[in-house]
């Protein structure tokens, strides 16, 4: 049964992988920042969103969450990243492997609290909130971005695993609140900072 599990997790990261080649070959030319004009979205582009750096806390992390696959482990260093970069007192989520990401965001920033995204008491405003863009999930995202400030990032996960949840993401980002928008395709980021030029950027994450 034990070797029977391990073939279907080998063989689920291997079309895993398959499919990322795909998706980085179609991307290429979205890579790390290449093209940008904006100085502030490429700093963030290249040094949060597609940084390389090998982290301190990458190999701890990756030890501690081995049973993990490569993509929650990819998702967490972003994570790690993004809590590093930001600094945020408070991160919302809402989703699965919640205590795997919230190891992610306080190795990124121990100040961090890594709390529950409840639908029934939204917080007033949020620094970072994290969740699903599914079709249950789609007035409580616009609920967020009406609850945004200048500061405020929302990191909507799973934009492309269907046509519906994409077109739900391109409807979204034209909204008036919406600033700046990154399609990872594995994720989208949502900034509100009304002093930055209205602009969308897919990147090869």
């Amino acid at each position: 049964m034990r070797l029977q599990r391990g073939r279907k997790q080998r063989t689920k990261e291997l079309l895993y992988h398959l499919k990322r080649w795909s998706i980085w070959l179609h991307r290429v030319k979205y890579s790390r920042g290449f093209g940008v004009q904006s100085p502030s979205a490429y700093q963030f582009i290249r040094y949060v969103l597609t940084e390389h750096y090998p982290y301190y806390a990458y190999a701890t992390l990756r030890h501690r969450h081995h049973n993990e696959g490569h993509a929650v482990q990819k998702r967490g260093r972003l994570f790690f990243r993004l809590a590093n970069y930001l600094q945020a007192k408070q991160w919302f989520h809402a989703g699965d492997k919640a205590d795997v990401y919230a190891n992610y965001v306080n190795e990124g920033c121990s100040k961090t609290q890594f709390l529950p995204l409840d639908e029934a008491q939204l917080p007033t405003t949020f620094s970072v909130a994290s969740l699903p863009l599914t079709q249950h999930n789609l007035t409580l995202c616009q609920a967020l971005i009406k609850r945004s400030q200048a500061q405020s990032m929302l990191i909507l996960l799973d934009i492309h695993t269907k046509r519906e949840t994409l077109e739900a993401w391109k409807a979204l980002i034209q909204q008036p609140q919406v600033v700046r928008s990154y399609d990872l395709y594995d994720c989208g980021i949502v900034l509100f900072d009304a002093s930055k030029p209205k602009h969308h950027y897919i990147i090869n994450f």
